[in-house]
Parts: structure tokens; sequence; C-alpha cells
């Protein structure tokens, strides 16, 4: 599938890596918001919480994290901690999530801060379960919280967190576990001290973005954006950089909204 594009493929994303404006782009990302928060624990929470509701357009995203920070004030932690949100979001709305979604998801965190103390621990905690194996940890971490989330409300949104295991790209899901373990002027990397050997591991957040751009570069011709897509795309970009396969998403994402946003404006 790779054939004698390989080498020139690699030369074009190290050439978008280098010469991409970065402080720019990064302020029409939701990923700007954790740097918002100096402690890791706070962190955590805007990061998963952001992730989960990056769906549609970014201009959308954005506000939407927007109005999400300010009512979780200057510790998103211990508000939720304290259990005073519960009466925060009762007009809340982005796509098809709404106060009673969103809710119901600061419930379930509390749930497991007060279990785990943090998400970090969580996750470690499911690695260990799973023999190192980062998939199957990433598919029982995602799995613990639906589970916890559905306990406290039976009818909420399904799809408020994707699991691996049900083939889904889990778009949100990649890119909060890449913010989390990454480490670069983007990624802020909250849990690399302990986990940046998974930074190879990682799977890429597939979105329409990548999706398109790999298959105009011939990586995929795979016309479902699924977890297999996402993982065969995942492997390609390895061969390039087996240490940091994700090395080149944020560029190649923004490249696309980019061109996305040009077409609008015609």
């Amino acid at each position: 599938m790779y054939g004698n594009n390989y080498k020139n493929l690699k030369k074009q994303l190290d050439d978008l890596y280098r010469n991409f404006s970065v402080s720019n782009k990064k302020q029409n990302d939701p990923v700007q918001f954790i740097y918002n928060y100096k402690k890791k624990d706070d962190q955590e929470i805007i990061a998963f919480l952001c992730s989960t509701l990056a769906l549609g357009r970014v201009e959308q995203i954005i506000k939407t994290c927007k109005i999400l920070i300010s009512k979780l004030g200057d510790s998103p932690q211990k508000k939720i901690l304290d259990d005073s949100f519960i009466f925060l979001f009762s007009d809340f709305k982005h796509r098809f999530f709404d106060g009673a979604d969103i809710t119901t998801l600061l419930t379930t965190l509390r749930l497991i801060l007060l279990e785990y103390g943090t998400l970090e621990n969580l996750f470690i905690s499911e690695l260990k379960n799973n023999k190192q194996n980062y998939i199957n940890a990433l598919n029982a971490f995602a799995l613990k919280i639906k589970t916890k989330l559905l306990r406290q409300n039976n009818s909420i949104k399904k799809n408020l967190i994707a699991i691996p295991q049900d083939l889904s790209a889990c778009k949100r899901l990649c890119l909060f576990m890449k913010w989390m373990i990454r480490k670069d002027s983007i990624d802020p990397g909250v849990w690399n001290n302990k986990l940046a050997h998974l930074k190879k591991e990682l799977i890429i957040p597939l979105d329409a973005h990548i999706a398109k751009f790999a298959r105009k570069a011939n990586i995929t011709n795979r016309k479902n954006n699924n977890w297999t897509t996402a993982v065969e795309i995942t492997k390609f970009l390895k061969k390039l950089n087996p240490d940091d396969p994700l090395k080149y998403d944020f560029a190649i994402c923004h490249l696309g909204i980019s061109q996305l946003r040009k077409l609008r404006n015609q």
C-alpha cells in the first residue's frame, strides 16, 4: 500500500511539523485549556472533559470548553470533590450532550477521584491489571468509567464515552491519552513522568481531517473511520517514527482545519 511514497511522505511530514506555527494553532485547539492550570490533578480533569467534548467544529468546541471552565473555576478537581457542581450545568448544551450528561459525567469523575485519587492512578491500576498491555489497559480504563457512568444514569448518552472493544475510532479517548502522555510544544504530557514509555503505543485520534489525509497519501484505503482504521494509520506512522508515531498528528489535523476554513470563507 505504501509503495515508493514512503521516504517522500516522511520528508513532507517532517517539513510540515518543523514549519508549523504551533503558537497560533494551539490557540485554536482545546489543548490550550490544559495550560491554564498548574496542578496535575486539575490538568487531567480539564483534559478529560475537553477531549470528551471534542466533537464538531473546533470553534464550537472552544466555545463550549470556555463555558465549562468558567463554571468549574480555578480548581476543577476541588469543585468536583466538593460536589458543588450539581446545579451548574442545567442549561448546558453541546451537540447532542446536555446538562444531565455533563452532570452525570462529573459525578462519575467524583466517584473515581474518591476511589483512586486521580485518573492517572486509575489508568496505572488498569495497566498493572493488564500486564502493561497499553490497548487492553486503555479499554479497561474506558470501560470502568463508562460502567460507573451508566450506574449513575442508565439513560445517559451511550456515546459520551467510547471504548476500543466496541471498534469505534475512540478519537476523543485517544486525544486525551495523547495529551496525557506526549510532551512537546503542543502536548502537555501531564502523565509523562510515569508513563512516557507509552508514547510509542499511542493510537492516533482519528478525525475527518486525519482520515482524509491518510487516504490521499495512500496510507489506508479503508472507508470507515473506525478503530481498525485508526490502528492501521498509526502503524504506518510508527514506521516513519517508531518512538513517537503521533508526532505529526497536530500539524496534519490543523492543516486540514485551515483548508476547510479557507473553503468556508470563499
